[in-house]
């Protein structure tokens, strides 16, 4: 049965004719029979017409590597790998020098096809396997063919995985499997061959898989933190958000353990600290109303109106349909005692929710602001 992948090779069968040659040629192949026939660049076939003469045995060669590598289980294709040691020195070296060429002009589909003839031209070595896989991972991130390149992630796991059978302290096989695992959301496997690249790789590898542990602990860290969150127990939390190290993390993970400490700081009445962890996260994204609005209460609960109108329109700037915000900017300019303002953010919060119990709220409070004057 075929592999997605070779199906959606299939096609580059195009690019090849095959014909019955020439007695003198058919001698370099051995045990042919009556439909045996050679695979030839249509390209190479046109420039003979034009030429004239026969076709060389790098053009052969060349030709019956690609087909090897479309398609693993032609009915010649014995014949042709014979043929190929006879021919070539190094077939499966060869296929790899067409790959690395293919690749360097970013055709990945013919770069894919040589270096799967590679692998199948020397199938215990190291080298092609391990070139295949980051071939293929490369191209799974470069075609916008989603289900293509599904199908070049799930192939350059196996690649990868066929590499440590052979050498299971390759380095780069293991940090690409961590990658690929945590792709997959397997943040346990993600953290064994992170760990395991380390052990054996170059500084650059071992600082990367550092990095990326270190993401992986500070993640678990928060999905714990938060569930001590959901208990109302904040300084549990923030216990465990205090061991992680935030310097190298990625910003969505950074922003995420900053806006829980600031939470887990507001929730106990620690305005000041919250501020200032709160301010580190908006570094990070100013464009959060919750961490802009949590801002605002802060800074409303330590008697600093001003900023606690500031952060609230912010918020408002890009949440504008907020009934919660308007209600919030409201009670500000209530309390800083302009009731013009005040009335103005909660018409436009009545004009959003008309049954709105805080908002009712607040309007009472206006009216009953308005009878003191």
């Amino acid at each position: 049965m075929k592999s997605n992948l070779d199906n959606y090779l299939f096609e580059l069968t195009d690019n090849l004719a095959f014909l019955k040659l020439d007695d003198e040629t058919l001698k370099n192949f051995e045990n042919t029979t009556e439909d045996f026939v050679i695979p030839i660049f249509v390209e190479d076939i046109k420039k003979m017409a034009t030429a004239g003469g026969g076709f060389s045995t790098g053009q052969i060669s060349s030709a019956i590597i690609y087909l090897l590598g479309i398609d693993k289980n032609f009915k010649h294709n014995e014949i042709y790998k014979k043929f190929l040691k006879r021919a070539v020195d190094l077939p499966s070296s060869l296929a790899m020098e067409l790959a690395i060429k293919k690749y360097d002009t970013k055709s990945y589909k013919d770069a894919l096809v040589y270096m799967r003839a590679s692998v199948l031209l020397n199938p215990d070595e190291k080298f092609p396997i391990f070139n295949l896989g980051q071939l293929m991972l490369e191209f799974s991130k470069n075609t916008r063919n989603e289900n293509l390149a599904k199908d070049l992630l799930a192939e350059s796991e196996i690649a990868f995985q066929k590499t440590l059978e052979i050498d299971k302290n390759e380095p780069v096989a293991h940090f690409q499997l961590g990658l690929i695992m945590l792709e997959k959301q397997n943040s346990k496997s993600a953290k064994e061959h992170f760990e395991l690249a380390i052990k054996n790789g170059d500084d650059e590898i071992i600082d990367k898989a550092k990095i990326l542990i270190n993401e992986i602990s500070s993640t678990d860290a928060l999905v714990k933190a938060e569930e001590q969150i959901e208990e109302q127990n904040y300084v549990e939390a923030l216990e465990i958000l205090s061991e992680c190290d935030i310097k190298n993390l990625s910003p969505i993970i950074k922003f995420q353990i900053l806006y829980a400490k600031g939470f887990c700081y507001k929730a106990t009445g620690e305005f000041e600290n919250a501020l200032e962890v709160y301010s580190s996260a908006l570094k990070i994204n100013n464009q959060d109303t919750l961490l802009l609005a949590d801002m605002g209460v802060c800074s409303a609960y330590m008697g600093d109106l001003e900023q606690a109108l500031e952060f609230y329109l912010s918020a408002l700037e890009i949440e504008k349909d907020s009934v919660e915000l308007l209600n919030n900017i409201s009670i500000i300019y209530l309390n800083m005692g302009n009731l013009e303002n005040a009335k103005k953010y909660i018409k436009m919060a009545v004009e959003l929710s008309h049954d709105d119990e805080i908002v009712d709220a607040t309007i009472l409070k206006i009216r009953e602001a308005e009878e003191r004057m």
